[in-house]
């Protein structure tokens, strides 16, 4: 049974505030994006819209990759200057929509673009953009995200692989970075595979604060493992509203029903 004090439901109290949508930058069939002329090479931005009325969020939508294991790191930046989300990392197979909320606060009449970097030259995507508007009841956003744990170039966009262990305790912990450089109200993850995986089955990437041998874990998630691409199905990054406090050392571990020596990428970006 759901009991609320006011008397009034659930809806629209200070805990679930009522949201309004800038519905004009979403057109049919989307914005085509184009990455640039060389392996991991980032695009031009291509304009997704501007601001109407200042926002405490939007809602990022991207697909239409044309081949399947295809990695790819899509930029936002507003007003032709301001990159305030850096390579986010998707591998969005063939026939996927991702849809992606970002909680980043954006002014009225700011200008709002996209690029993206892909592990081939030139490939074709498609993107748009939802703005969520902010009131006075909601959380107002975040004013940037920073990669934390993001590599731009090589095979793989994050730098640091971790291993695949057993059901029970897992892989032992991997460092993703030191010492983080600020406070983050918030992050995101998002993994992808080393390799064509052994196994197909759901494992679970878990990540913790503190020093070595000394770890807390403060989050999970199922990462859907495949043996075809994409091979982390619908993996899709989650914000995870975490406060981390500067100098934080943040690390991650995966464990596996059936142990193996797969291995995966974790990339970590914090909102400040």
């Amino acid at each position: 049974m759901l009991f609320f004090p006011s008397r009034k439901g659930g809806a629209s109290q200070p805990g679930n505030p009522n949201h309004s949508y800038e519905l004009d930058d979403l057109v049919a069939d989307a914005i085509a994006v184009t990455s640039g002329g060389g392996s991991h090479a980032l695009g031009n931005y291509v304009s997704l819209g501007d601001i109407d009325q200042a926002c405490s969020g939007l809602i990022l939508e991207v697909g239409g990759v044309g081949t399947a294991t295809m990695r790819c790191q899509w930029s936002l930046r507003k007003n032709g200057s301001t990159v305030f989300m850096p390579d986010l990392h998707i591998n969005p197979g063939t026939n996927s929509w991702n849809r992606i909320n970002l909680p980043l606060a954006l002014a009225t009449n700011d200008t709002v673009e996209v690029a993206l970097r892909c592990q081939a030259a030139s490939q074709a995507m498609r993107a748009a953009m939802v703005p969520i508007r902010a009131n006075s009841l909601a959380a107002p956003g975040f004013a940037a995200a920073t990669g934390l744990s993001v590599s731009t170039g090589g095979t793989y966009p994050h730098a640091q692989p971790v291993g695949n262990g057993d059901g029970t305790s897992g892989h032992a912990w991997t460092e993703l970075i030191a010492s983080t450089a600020a406070d983050y109200g918030a992050i995101m993850t998002s993994a992808c595979n080393d390799s064509v995986p052994a196994t197909a089955q759901r494992s679970v990437l878990c990540l913790a604060t503190g020093a070595a041998g000394s770890e807390v874990e403060f989050y999970r998630t199922i990462l859907n493992v495949i043996t075809s691409s994409p091979y982390l199905a619908s993996a899709v990054p989650p914000v995870i509203r975490k406060s981390i406090p500067a100098g934080s050392r943040l690390s991650a571990r995966i464990i596996a029903p059936t142990p193996n020596a797969d291995t995966f990428r974790v990339g970590l970006w914090g909102f400040a």
